[in-house]
């Protein structure tokens, strides 16, 4: 393909954001959908899902954590079997390791179900993302810091690098204005007052991040939301933590609270709204890494 893996990471991200559902619930302050459904299971064949792929016409009846699948959802889902089997070259556990035998040792333990933290395989995962950057200068202004950079150097890793960040960051950016779009769209055919103008307020917010900076309390929280969602398309978000919000949100909260633009039981319900947000995935994972992992849960 000619293309370096950083870049092509990023192409496939944008191609996901960019097509990806995006949908506007009813009462929402904060948008964002990780799924097109409110809640759902997400797989990740290249890690664990696999054998979720196979065995998914047991996840309705299975005792601990039944997820509901349709029939089409099921079919759908196993018609990409054939793709993952290719496990060689596709499997992240396989990927990880040199040598077959410390390869086969970890699905060994995999499958076992032992009880151990420290993972040996997987994507951008167990971290706090450094939201604060984007909430602070946007989409744009990390593009504009990147070409500065590209500016200084001849390295092509480098130059990769930057180009894929950039991509990213239009991507992200494209993202934000599609929730803009979909909140225009239910503010002009909304009948109830109130929710016309929280719909108007909405398209108002993500018209500006994340593509720009934030300048209120509102749009770092919807900036924060949008950038996790983004990331979660790109590896196992469940392990994706926020991180200290309350850092480096709060000078925004303190700002709009000394002017008069919001109070502390607005903040409260924007903050709600996006711990509500974060619930809204599960990792469908298969009766031993449930056992494994304690249950169906999210580590944020």
């Amino acid at each position: 393909m000619g293309k370096s893996t950083a870049v092509q990471i990023a192409e496939a991200t944008r191609h996901v954001l960019a097509n990806k559902t995006v949908k506007i619930y009813p009462d929402e302050l904060i948008v964002g959908n990780f799924t097109a459904k409110r809640v759902a299971g997400i797989c990740y064949p290249e890690l664990g899902g696999l054998g979720i792929m196979i065995g998914v016409d047991k996840l309705p009846t299975r005792k601990v954590n039944p997820l509901e699948i349709s029939e089409d959802e099921q079919a759908k889902l196993q018609s990409y079997i054939p793709f993952w089997m290719d496990w060689m070259d596709k499997n992240m556990v396989y990927l990880a390791f040199g040598g077959q035998e410390e390869q086969m040792r970890f699905v060994k333990e995999q499958i076992e179900a032992l009880q151990y933290q420290l993972y040996e395989a997987g994507g951008i995962a167990h971290l706090a993302p450094g939201y604060e950057k984007v909430i602070k200068l946007g989409a744009e202004g990390i593009i504009a810091e990147v070409e500065a950079f590209e500016a200084q150097t001849n390295d092509p890793s480098k130059l990769d690098f930057y180009q894929s960040v950039k991509i990213s960051m239009n991507a992200l950016a494209e993202f934000g204005d599609r929730y803009a779009t979909e909140a225009r769209r239910l503010a002009e055919a909304e009948a109830d007052p109130q929710r016309k103008l929280d719909l108007e307020r909405i398209a108002e917010v993500c018209a500006r991040v994340p593509r720009y900076g934030a300048t209120s309390f509102y749009e770092a929280v919807q900036s924060m939301t949008l950038t996790h969602i983004a990331i979660f398309q790109e590896t196992i978000g469940e392990t994706t933590c926020p991180g200290r919000v309350d850092q480096f949100l709060n000078s925004y909260y303190e700002e709009d609270l000394a002017a008069g633009r919001i109070s502390r039981q607005e903040a409260k319900d924007i903050l709600g709204a996006f711990c509500v947000k974060l619930c809204e995935t599960i990792p469908m994972y298969s009766d031993e890494l449930t056992s494994m992992l304690g249950g169906l849960t999210s580590w944020r």
